[in-house]
């Protein structure tokens, strides 16, 4: 399962990465963007993942498949890929580092 915070900006993200490492969780397992970069800026570094509802042959980014899904237009997003048992430890750390909006997905 995918739980997504969405942060006002970086330093806040940074924060919340690093309570998310000291309780334990892995920044291998975090996906870290800002959705205010647009996707032209990003051709060479954007993540292509394919989530359930995408097709072999509909492929977007994962940023533009959140934006679009849950109608996100602005902030730094982390992304933690965890077990469901752990969900709300997570998103209470998440809204304890302030996050505006935690999507569990």
């Amino acid at each position: 399962m995918r739980i997504i915070a969405v942060l006002e900006d970086q330093k806040s993200a940074n924060q919340l990465i690093d309570s998310l490492k000291i309780n334990g969780y892995k920044r291998k397992d975090m996906i870290v963007t800002d959705v205010n970069k647009s996707f032209d800026n990003l051709k060479d570094d954007a993540i292509n993942l394919k989530t359930e509802e995408e097709s072999l042959i509909h492929e977007t980014s994962y940023t533009d498949n959140i934006i679009n899904k849950y109608g996100i237009n602005s902030g730094i997003l982390v992304v933690l890929e965890a077990p469901e048992s752990e969900a709300n430890e997570i998103m209470q750390i998440m809204e304890q580092n302030r996050a505006i909006k935690i999507i569990k997905d």
